[in-house]
């Protein structure tokens, strides 16, 4: 992975975390809905930090034949081999990971995970949020634009 993405997807992720510190809707919504969302709102942020080993992707093991002849990967299951597989830019990448790694890897791409679905989440929370303000909004504010509601032409 080169350093410069590497520090791109870090600002990033700062960037995501300020915005929704900072984000204040102009007609915030009420009712328990809200109530409902904005306390798991609340949840993931005290809980979200940035985890400074997290790596993005999935990791899995897989088997893989060398092509000796008389090599018992021939005949049975191949030789293990760890992946890990992500994407930077757009472009997937597949990288090998050494066996005796695994178990050092393996919490990384966990806790990268646990964080992208924590940023996810609060994505929707915002959305829904948004969603929840316009239509409060609008059931309280009548619509001038109606002829029938105006009493007649405009």
């Amino acid at each position: 992975m080169k350093p410069k993405t590497c520090v791109h997807g870090i600002v990033f992720t700062l960037f995501c975390l300020y915005y929704y510190y900072q984000m204040i809707l102009p007609h915030p919504p009420s009712g328990p809905d809200a109530v409902r969302l904005r306390r798991r709102k609340r949840l993931l942020l005290a809980k979200l930090g940035i985890p400074a080993g997290a790596l993005p992707g999935s990791l899995v093991l897989t088997h893989r034949r060398c092509g000796k002849a008389n090599c018992h990967c021939a005949e049975g299951a191949g030789h293990p081999l760890c992946l890990l597989t992500f994407m930077v830019d757009g472009k997937k990448h597949v990288e090998s990971v050494p066996a005796d790694w695994m178990d050092a890897v393996r919490p990384a791409v966990e806790a990268g995970r646990t964080f992208k679905d924590a940023v996810a989440e609060l994505f929707a929370i915002n959305a829904q949020l948004l969603v929840l303000g316009r239509n409060q909004r609008s059931r309280l504010r009548p619509r001038s634009d109606s002829p029938s509601r105006s009493g007649g032409l405009p």
